[in-house]
């Protein structure tokens, strides 16, 4: 985790660095984001779950920039007479993305690296004995999506997205993540 989270500042500070000569581009992003597996449902099976999502986008250069970005889904419990499970996922992502357009909409698309925080709690009464399972941790992944931005004045724009989301190793999270969002220009 602490590889993950250096390499990440590493990153930044790179390209902090190869525009220190210019004043470039910033923009910070909030918005609420709806998780297709982020949830559990009744069954125990994953469900749909929504969340905030906030960032920090920098424009390296006119049409293209790097997003860290935070989601956070709310966490949801699942509850019948034999089972009992609670849920909560974080996801920190690094996104590169390209806009191919630069009008008044402007369409991207974007890959990155994800960090998946999993807080995971389930119960389950089997042949009168409660069998007790806790997963906590944190995984990595990729991800990958388009979206769009319009502008609604010179430092206010709003956005939607749609993105995907895996852990490198399969047996996790995999889901399909849509956000809405609204980004201010700080710089």
């Amino acid at each position: 985790m602490k590889q993950i989270l250096f390499a990440f500042a590493l990153v930044a500070l790179f390209f902090l660095e190869v525009e220190a000569q210019e004043t470039p581009k910033l923009n910070a992003c909030s918005g609420l984001v709806f998780g297709a597996e982020a949830g559990i449902a009744d069954n125990g099976f994953p469900h749909y779950a929504p969340g905030i999502n906030l960032g920090l986008e920098y424009f390296m250069k006119s049409d293209i920039s790097i997003m860290p970005n935070f989601s956070y889904f709310f966490s949801n419990q699942a509850q019948t007479a034999q089972f009992q499970a609670q849920n909560q996922l974080s996801v920190l992502n690094l996104d590169g993305r390209f806009y191919f357009h630069e009008e008044k909409i402007k369409a991207y698309g974007f890959f990155g690296a994800t960090v998946f925080f999993n807080n995971y709690e389930s119960r389950r009464l089997d042949q009168g004995v409660w069998e007790t399972v806790n997963r906590k941790g944190a995984d990595y992944g990729y991800t990958f999506g388009a979206g769009f931005i319009r502008a609604l004045s010179q430092k206010i724009d709003l956005g939607a997205q749609v993105r995907y989301q895996a852990e490198y190793r399969g047996a996790g999270v995999v889901q399909l993540v849509l956000n809405a969002s609204v980004s201010y220009r700080l710089r």
